[in-house]
Protein backbone atom coordinates (compact mmCIF):
# COMPACT_ATOMS: atom_id res chain seq x y z
CA UNK A 1 0.00 0.00 0.00
CA UNK A 2 3.06 2.39 0.61
CA UNK A 3 4.21 1.59 -2.49
CA UNK A 4 0.79 2.20 -4.30
CA UNK A 5 0.05 5.30 -2.92
CA UNK A 6 3.49 6.76 -3.33
CA UNK A 7 3.74 6.40 -6.77
CA UNK A 8 0.40 7.24 -7.45
CA UNK A 9 1.39 10.74 -5.61
CA UNK A 10 4.74 11.38 -6.94
CA UNK A 11 4.01 10.35 -10.72
CA UNK A 12 1.68 12.90 -10.90
CA UNK A 13 2.94 14.49 -14.70
CA UNK A 14 3.93 12.99 -17.87
CA UNK A 15 7.11 13.78 -17.71
CA UNK A 16 7.59 11.72 -13.98
CA UNK A 17 5.51 9.33 -15.68
CA UNK A 18 8.18 8.76 -18.46
CA UNK A 19 11.20 9.04 -15.91
CA UNK A 20 9.77 6.34 -13.86
CA UNK A 21 8.78 3.97 -16.43
CA UNK A 22 12.47 4.47 -18.24
CA UNK A 23 13.66 3.83 -14.42
CA UNK A 24 12.21 0.44 -14.53
CA UNK A 25 13.00 -0.95 -18.17
CA UNK A 26 16.72 0.73 -17.17
CA UNK A 27 16.93 -0.87 -13.81
CA UNK A 28 15.53 -4.02 -15.10
CA UNK A 29 19.23 -4.75 -17.16
CA UNK A 30 20.54 -5.31 -13.44
CA UNK A 31 18.24 -8.38 -13.24
CA UNK A 32 18.79 -9.33 -16.64
CA UNK A 33 22.25 -9.42 -16.46
CA UNK A 34 22.48 -11.42 -13.32
CA UNK A 35 20.18 -13.75 -14.37
CA UNK A 36 21.96 -14.10 -17.48
CA UNK A 37 25.34 -14.26 -15.85
CA UNK A 38 24.18 -17.12 -13.84
CA UNK A 39 23.05 -19.33 -16.25
CA UNK A 40 25.79 -19.47 -18.52
CA UNK A 41 28.19 -20.17 -15.66
CA UNK A 42 26.15 -23.08 -13.77
CA UNK A 43 25.59 -20.75 -10.86
CA UNK A 44 22.50 -22.34 -8.78
CA UNK A 45 20.11 -22.93 -11.18
CA UNK A 46 16.75 -24.16 -10.31
CA UNK A 47 16.10 -27.85 -11.29
CA UNK A 48 19.80 -28.10 -12.37
CA UNK A 49 19.14 -25.91 -15.41
CA UNK A 50 16.29 -23.06 -15.00
CA UNK A 51 17.73 -19.50 -14.54
CA UNK A 52 17.25 -17.28 -11.44
CA UNK A 53 18.59 -14.51 -9.47
CA UNK A 54 19.00 -13.40 -5.75
CA UNK A 55 16.19 -12.44 -3.35
CA UNK A 56 12.57 -11.95 -4.84
CA UNK A 57 14.41 -13.37 -7.99
CA UNK A 58 15.03 -16.63 -6.57
CA UNK A 59 12.23 -18.04 -8.17
CA UNK A 60 12.40 -18.66 -11.94
CA UNK A 61 8.58 -18.36 -12.42
CA UNK A 62 8.70 -14.70 -10.22
CA UNK A 63 11.33 -13.67 -11.99
CA UNK A 64 9.88 -14.72 -15.44
CA UNK A 65 6.99 -12.48 -15.17
CA UNK A 66 8.26 -9.64 -13.04
CA UNK A 67 11.02 -9.07 -15.88
CA UNK A 68 7.48 -9.43 -18.61
CA UNK A 69 6.09 -5.93 -17.13
CA UNK A 70 9.14 -3.97 -19.11
CA UNK A 71 9.09 -5.68 -22.07
CA UNK A 72 6.30 -3.78 -23.95
CA UNK A 73 6.77 -0.68 -21.98
CA UNK A 74 10.92 -0.70 -23.44
CA UNK A 75 9.04 -1.46 -26.32
CA UNK A 76 6.94 1.90 -26.06
CA UNK A 77 9.83 3.50 -25.47
CA UNK A 78 11.86 2.03 -29.02
CA UNK A 79 9.39 2.83 -31.29
CA UNK A 80 8.21 6.67 -30.31
CA UNK A 81 10.13 9.30 -32.47
CA UNK A 82 9.98 11.79 -29.74
CA UNK A 83 11.82 9.45 -26.91
CA UNK A 84 15.53 10.38 -27.14
CA UNK A 85 18.44 8.43 -29.12
CA UNK A 86 20.06 7.01 -25.86
CA UNK A 87 16.71 6.35 -24.26
CA UNK A 88 15.58 4.28 -27.40
CA UNK A 89 18.86 2.14 -27.37
CA UNK A 90 18.80 1.53 -23.93
CA UNK A 91 14.78 0.77 -24.11
CA UNK A 92 15.86 -1.86 -26.90
CA UNK A 93 18.90 -2.88 -24.62
CA UNK A 94 16.58 -3.69 -21.47
CA UNK A 95 13.91 -5.16 -23.38
CA UNK A 96 16.44 -7.50 -24.90
CA UNK A 97 17.91 -8.33 -22.21
CA UNK A 98 14.21 -9.21 -20.47
CA UNK A 99 13.81 -11.38 -22.95
CA UNK A 100 16.84 -13.73 -23.29
CA UNK A 101 16.42 -13.69 -19.25
CA UNK A 102 12.69 -14.96 -19.36
CA UNK A 103 13.82 -17.45 -21.81
CA UNK A 104 16.68 -18.85 -19.84
CA UNK A 105 14.35 -19.36 -16.83
CA UNK A 106 12.28 -21.87 -18.88
CA UNK A 107 9.07 -20.23 -17.37
CA UNK A 108 5.92 -21.70 -19.51
CA UNK A 109 3.82 -18.95 -17.69
CA UNK A 110 6.76 -16.02 -18.15
CA UNK A 111 6.70 -17.19 -21.94
CA UNK A 112 2.84 -17.02 -22.66
CA UNK A 113 2.38 -13.90 -20.79
CA UNK A 114 5.00 -11.62 -22.69
CA UNK A 115 3.82 -13.25 -26.05
CA UNK A 116 0.55 -12.09 -25.30
CA UNK A 117 1.70 -8.92 -23.93
CA UNK A 118 2.89 -8.03 -26.98
CA UNK A 119 0.49 -8.82 -28.96
CA UNK A 120 -2.24 -7.00 -27.59
CA UNK A 121 0.67 -4.01 -27.42
CA UNK A 122 0.59 -4.26 -31.59
CA UNK A 123 -2.62 -4.25 -31.69
CA UNK A 124 -3.93 -0.89 -29.69
CA UNK A 125 -0.70 0.60 -31.62
CA UNK A 126 -2.46 2.37 -34.42
CA UNK A 127 -0.18 5.16 -35.16
CA UNK A 128 2.87 3.17 -35.13
CA UNK A 129 1.13 -0.29 -36.67
CA UNK A 130 3.97 -1.39 -38.80
CA UNK A 131 6.79 -0.71 -36.16
CA UNK A 132 5.16 -2.74 -34.06
CA UNK A 133 4.16 -5.79 -35.75
CA UNK A 134 7.94 -5.54 -37.07
CA UNK A 135 9.02 -5.28 -33.47
CA UNK A 136 7.17 -8.34 -32.51
CA UNK A 137 8.11 -10.59 -35.08
CA UNK A 138 11.92 -9.66 -33.86
CA UNK A 139 11.09 -10.63 -30.15
CA UNK A 140 9.43 -13.96 -31.69
CA UNK A 141 12.13 -15.05 -34.08
CA UNK A 142 14.98 -14.02 -31.31
CA UNK A 143 13.06 -16.48 -28.90
CA UNK A 144 12.59 -19.19 -31.57
CA UNK A 145 16.19 -19.19 -32.60
CA UNK A 146 17.91 -18.30 -29.55
CA UNK A 147 15.98 -20.72 -26.99
CA UNK A 148 17.98 -23.45 -25.44
CA UNK A 149 17.03 -26.83 -26.59
CA UNK A 150 16.24 -27.26 -23.10
CA UNK A 151 13.13 -24.50 -23.18
CA UNK A 152 11.13 -26.28 -25.31
CA UNK A 153 11.92 -30.25 -24.28
CA UNK A 154 10.23 -28.68 -20.64
CA UNK A 155 7.11 -27.09 -22.71
CA UNK A 156 6.86 -30.71 -24.37
CA UNK A 157 6.39 -31.92 -20.84
CA UNK A 158 2.40 -30.33 -20.86
CA UNK A 159 1.41 -32.92 -22.59
CA UNK A 160 2.51 -35.68 -19.88
CA UNK A 161 1.60 -33.19 -16.89
CA UNK A 162 0.80 -36.09 -14.23
CA UNK A 163 4.66 -36.65 -14.21
CA UNK A 164 5.67 -32.84 -13.75
CA UNK A 165 6.18 -31.78 -10.38
CA UNK A 166 6.36 -28.57 -11.13
CA UNK A 167 2.51 -28.77 -13.07
CA UNK A 168 1.23 -31.67 -10.21
CA UNK A 169 2.23 -28.95 -7.92
CA UNK A 170 -0.19 -26.44 -9.16
CA UNK A 171 -2.85 -28.67 -9.67
CA UNK A 172 -2.30 -29.52 -5.47
CA UNK A 173 -2.52 -26.14 -5.03
CA UNK A 174 -5.74 -25.14 -6.25
CA UNK A 175 -7.37 -28.02 -4.94
CA UNK A 176 -6.19 -26.91 -1.77
CA UNK A 177 -7.79 -23.43 -2.41
CA UNK A 178 -11.42 -24.97 -3.80
CA UNK A 179 -10.70 -26.57 -0.18
CA UNK A 180 -10.19 -23.48 1.47
CA UNK A 181 -12.78 -21.53 -0.10
CA UNK A 182 -15.57 -24.52 0.83
CA UNK A 183 -14.42 -24.66 4.35
CA UNK A 184 -14.13 -20.47 4.91
CA UNK A 185 -15.68 -18.94 2.03
CA UNK A 186 -16.07 -15.54 3.18
CA UNK A 187 -12.85 -14.65 4.99
CA UNK A 188 -10.79 -17.72 4.03
CA UNK A 189 -7.39 -18.59 6.35
CA UNK A 190 -5.80 -15.01 6.57
CA UNK A 191 -3.36 -13.03 5.04
CA UNK A 192 -0.28 -15.00 3.85
CA UNK A 193 -1.69 -18.64 5.63
CA UNK A 194 -1.99 -20.48 2.47
CA UNK A 195 1.09 -22.45 2.74
CA UNK A 196 0.40 -23.07 6.58
CA UNK A 197 -3.25 -24.39 5.66
CA UNK A 198 -1.57 -26.92 3.19
CA UNK A 199 -1.37 -30.12 5.46
CA UNK A 200 -4.89 -29.30 6.28
CA UNK A 201 -6.56 -29.29 3.07
CA UNK A 202 -4.12 -30.70 0.82
CA UNK A 203 -5.03 -34.03 -0.92
CA UNK A 204 -2.80 -37.03 0.73
CA UNK A 205 -0.35 -37.85 -2.25
CA UNK A 206 0.25 -33.89 -1.98
CA UNK A 207 3.75 -34.22 -0.01
CA UNK A 208 5.41 -31.13 -0.68
CA UNK A 209 3.52 -27.70 0.11
CA UNK A 210 3.16 -25.09 -1.90
CA UNK A 211 2.39 -21.75 -2.66
CA UNK A 212 -0.80 -21.14 -4.50
CA UNK A 213 0.45 -20.77 -7.74
CA UNK A 214 -2.38 -18.53 -8.88
CA UNK A 215 -2.98 -15.04 -7.78
CA UNK A 216 -6.26 -15.23 -7.72
CA UNK A 217 -6.86 -18.66 -6.01
CA UNK A 218 -3.87 -16.94 -3.70
CA UNK A 219 -6.66 -14.47 -2.26
CA UNK A 220 -9.30 -16.20 -2.57
CA UNK A 221 -7.69 -18.70 -0.12
CA UNK A 222 -6.40 -16.11 2.11
CA UNK A 223 -8.67 -13.62 1.94
CA UNK A 224 -11.91 -15.07 1.15
CA UNK A 225 -14.30 -14.24 -1.47
CA UNK A 226 -14.64 -10.91 0.36
CA UNK A 227 -11.36 -10.02 -0.25
CA UNK A 228 -11.33 -11.01 -4.25
CA UNK A 229 -14.25 -8.68 -4.48
CA UNK A 230 -12.29 -6.05 -3.28
CA UNK A 231 -8.79 -7.33 -5.64
CA UNK A 232 -10.88 -7.80 -8.79
CA UNK A 233 -12.02 -3.73 -7.86
CA UNK A 234 -8.41 -2.76 -7.94
CA UNK A 235 -7.10 -4.79 -10.77
CA UNK A 236 -9.55 -3.88 -12.72
CA UNK A 237 -10.14 -0.09 -12.22
CA UNK A 238 -6.03 0.20 -12.66
CA UNK A 239 -6.18 -1.40 -15.64
CA UNK A 240 -9.56 0.03 -17.66
CA UNK A 241 -7.54 3.21 -16.51
CA UNK A 242 -5.24 2.61 -19.00
CA UNK A 243 -6.59 1.04 -21.23
CA UNK A 244 -9.21 4.29 -21.13
CA UNK A 245 -5.94 6.15 -21.74
CA UNK A 246 -4.51 4.41 -24.61
CA UNK A 247 -5.75 7.36 -27.01
CA UNK A 248 -4.34 10.32 -25.21
CA UNK A 249 -2.33 12.30 -27.36
CA UNK A 250 0.16 13.15 -24.93
CA UNK A 251 0.65 9.62 -22.53
CA UNK A 252 -1.11 7.28 -24.72
CA UNK A 253 1.66 5.75 -25.72
CA UNK A 254 3.05 4.92 -22.51
CA UNK A 255 -0.79 3.75 -21.15
CA UNK A 256 -0.29 0.83 -24.04
CA UNK A 257 2.51 0.05 -23.11
CA UNK A 258 1.58 -0.07 -19.37
CA UNK A 259 -2.09 -2.25 -20.48
CA UNK A 260 -0.31 -4.81 -22.41
CA UNK A 261 2.02 -5.27 -19.44
CA UNK A 262 -0.90 -5.43 -17.66
CA UNK A 263 -2.17 -7.95 -19.13
CA UNK A 264 0.61 -10.15 -19.39
CA UNK A 265 1.53 -9.77 -15.50
CA UNK A 266 -2.26 -11.04 -15.17
CA UNK A 267 -1.98 -13.94 -17.00
CA UNK A 268 1.66 -14.81 -15.71
CA UNK A 269 -0.10 -14.54 -12.80
CA UNK A 270 -2.44 -17.71 -13.25
CA UNK A 271 0.50 -19.97 -13.06
CA UNK A 272 3.04 -18.18 -10.59
CA UNK A 273 1.50 -15.46 -8.92
CA UNK A 274 1.17 -14.25 -5.43
CA UNK A 275 -0.24 -10.96 -4.44
CA UNK A 276 2.56 -9.95 -1.91
CA UNK A 277 4.46 -8.82 -4.66
CA UNK A 278 5.77 -5.34 -5.21
CA UNK A 279 6.15 -5.69 -8.54
CA UNK A 280 2.17 -6.11 -8.38
CA UNK A 281 1.60 -2.28 -6.75
CA UNK A 282 4.33 -0.66 -8.86
CA UNK A 283 2.73 -1.54 -11.99
CA UNK A 284 -1.41 -0.43 -11.11
CA UNK A 285 0.35 2.37 -9.08
CA UNK A 286 1.97 3.58 -12.92
CA UNK A 287 -1.63 2.40 -14.75
CA UNK A 288 -3.74 4.35 -12.30
CA UNK A 289 -1.20 7.56 -12.63
CA UNK A 290 -1.66 7.67 -16.24
CA UNK A 291 -4.99 7.80 -15.73
CA UNK A 292 -5.08 10.66 -13.14
CA UNK A 293 -2.64 12.60 -15.54
CA UNK A 294 -5.17 12.54 -18.77
CA UNK A 295 -7.71 13.81 -16.67
CA UNK A 296 -5.68 16.42 -14.77
CA UNK A 297 -5.14 17.62 -18.36
CA UNK A 298 -8.74 17.22 -19.89
CA UNK A 299 -9.60 19.71 -16.77
CA UNK A 300 -7.13 22.34 -17.15
CA UNK A 301 -6.75 22.34 -20.83
CA UNK A 302 -8.38 25.58 -22.01
CA UNK A 303 -11.96 24.95 -24.21
CA UNK A 304 -13.68 27.42 -26.07
CA UNK A 305 -15.67 29.52 -24.55
CA UNK A 306 -18.76 31.72 -26.47
CA UNK A 307 -18.59 35.15 -26.25
CA UNK A 308 -21.41 37.46 -26.58
CA UNK A 309 -21.69 41.22 -27.92
CA UNK A 310 -24.59 43.19 -27.87
CA UNK A 311 -25.10 44.77 -31.32
CA UNK A 312 -28.57 46.22 -33.03
CA UNK A 313 -31.40 44.13 -33.30
CA UNK A 314 -30.11 41.75 -30.88
CA UNK A 315 -27.77 39.18 -29.13
CA UNK A 316 -25.24 38.01 -31.80
CA UNK A 317 -22.66 34.99 -31.16
CA UNK A 318 -19.23 35.73 -32.68
CA UNK A 319 -18.08 34.44 -36.01
CA UNK A 320 -16.13 31.45 -34.65
CA UNK A 321 -19.31 30.15 -32.81
CA UNK A 322 -20.54 27.40 -34.88
CA UNK A 323 -24.92 27.60 -34.41
CA UNK A 324 -26.57 24.17 -34.84
CA UNK A 325 -30.46 24.48 -35.48
CA UNK A 326 -32.90 21.73 -35.14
Amino acid sequence: MAIYLTLLNVVNTPRRLAIACGMLVVASMVTSIGTIIWYHNGVDLSEGFRARWVGVYSDPNHMAENLGIVVPIAVAFVVRKASPRWMRLLALLGGGLAVVAIVESHSRGGFVGVSIAMIVWALREKQFRTRAVLMFGVLTAGMLIFAPKSFWERNDTLENFHTDESAMGRVYAWHVGSAISIDRPLLGVGAGAFKYAWPLYAPAEAKKAFVAHNIYVDVIGELGWVGFLFFLIFTGGASGAAFSSSDDPEVGWLARGLSAALVGYLLCNCFSGYSLSAHLYVLFALASSVDRIRRTGERLSPKPRASWRREPGGMHAPASTQVVEG
